[in-house]
């Protein structure tokens, strides 16, 4: 019995500490690089190194900020990224409901053309992009990197037209004889 039980510990325990270990050694450069941030140029090339420095020091911080336009680019992302994201969410959800649930013409050859568009290289699509977003005038504005995205994602597409066929038709047809819309339907 007792045997049994070290057995059940040592089970537990082993697992736990190979993952720690792993965990800590993918941490380690992340913890490394911080570290060296502070150190000073000199500390940085030791022959024995360490993680943490003898003393701080934060000028290459303020450099960073006084040099690049740091706040600039963090606020740049967030336009683009959450316009992206919940633009483009919101217009994949709503065509992968149609695809999903709705009787289309067509919506299987439609599909297909869209799935296939995803087999041309993204190489290919990059000079004939810039010269549409050069005649339009939208070179060096954030336009070119939003507007793509608010047509959709066809990957997530995919797996949203998955995950809707899993929903069962009953549901749908329940919410059309109680007067729903198809936006409702879909909301």
């Amino acid at each position: 019995m007792m045997n049994n039980k070290y057995v059940k510990i040592l089970l537990t325990v082993i697992p736990i500490v190979i993952v720690g270990f792993g965990a800590l050694t993918m941490l380690l450069p992340y913890l490394w690089m911080y570290g060296t941030s502070f150190k000073s140029i000199s500390e940085s090339f030791e022959i024995i190194p360490t993680i943490i420095p003898s003393e701080f020091h934060f000028n290459t911080y303020v450099e960073i900020f006084e040099i690049i336009p740091v706040i600039g680019a963090i606020i740049n992302t967030l336009i683009v990224e959450l316009s992206v994201i919940i633009v483009g969410t919101f217009v994949t959800s709503l065509a992968a409901f149609s695809f999903a649930k709705l009787k289309l013409p067509y919506k299987n050859f439609l599909f297909i053309m869209l799935l296939s568009a995803m087999m041309v290289p993204y190489a290919a699509l990059l000079l004939p992009q810039y010269q549409a977003f050069e005649r339009l005038g939208m070179v060096n504005t954030l336009w070119p990197l939003i507007l793509p995205g608010f047509f959709g994602n066809i990957a997530m597409m995919f797996f949203l037209i998955q995950y809707m066929k899993g929903i069962p038709n009953e549901l749908i047809e329940s919410a059309k004889i109680d007067g729903c819309s198809y936006f409702g339907i879909y909301w």
